[in-house]
């Protein structure tokens, strides 16, 4: 299983919860929110704290701080990515109107609440990358997860959290060998 920034929760559930699994990949991924012995917010860009912290207080809470707007705050290296290889995800996103929220919401929701899978049972290999740079999903997430999990981090220096996917690549071919022990 491979998952991407909040995908990266399901992928683990995933892993965790089938006991087929071979290895899983989680890049830019979140760690619980109640996970002990991190500050989840601490890095957090402001307006991710901003819709996350509403999303903890309900759905309406969260609804109403999307009238306060969203920043990514991107780095240098993301806005690259997004010119390059990856315009096709901004031009996605971009593409997203208000009557195109539900979907977004329902995910900073999952992502505050209790996943209901631990981590701690998954007993394949995982590798968890992160770049160092990302203020959407600050960096300690992924080193707590891949503490938690003694699992394989690849921390990679001046990336954000658009430009780590120059990386899945490798983290396929990760993923392709583990499947292949």
């Amino acid at each position: 299983m491979l998952g991407y920034s909040g995908g990266g929760p399901h992928a683990l559930a995933c892993a965790g919860a089938d006991p087929r699994a071979v290895a899983a990949a989680v890049i830019a991924g979140l760690a619980p929110r109640d996970a002990d012995g991190i500050d989840w917010y601490d890095g957090m860009i402001a307006s991710g704290r901003r819709v996350l912290t509403a999303a903890e207080a309900g759905d309406a809470e969260r609804r109403a701080a999307e009238d306060d707007g969203y920043d990514p705050e991107f780095t240098a290296a993301d806005l690259r990515s997004l010119d390059e290889g990856w315009e096709w995800l901004g031009r996605v996103a971009g593409a997203m109107g208000p009557d195109d929220l539900d979907g977004a919401i329902d995910d900073d929701m999952a992502y505050v609440r209790d996943w209901r899978a631990e981590v701690d049972a998954i007993t394949a290999p995982v590798l968890v990358v992160h770049g160092e740079a990302d203020r959407i999903v600050p960096p300690a997430h992924g080193r707590w997860l891949a503490a938690r999990m003694g699992a394989e981090l690849r921390l990679v220096p001046d990336a954000g959290h658009i430009s780590i996917l120059e990386h899945a690549p490798q983290a396929l071919s990760w993923l392709a060998a583990a499947a292949h022990e």
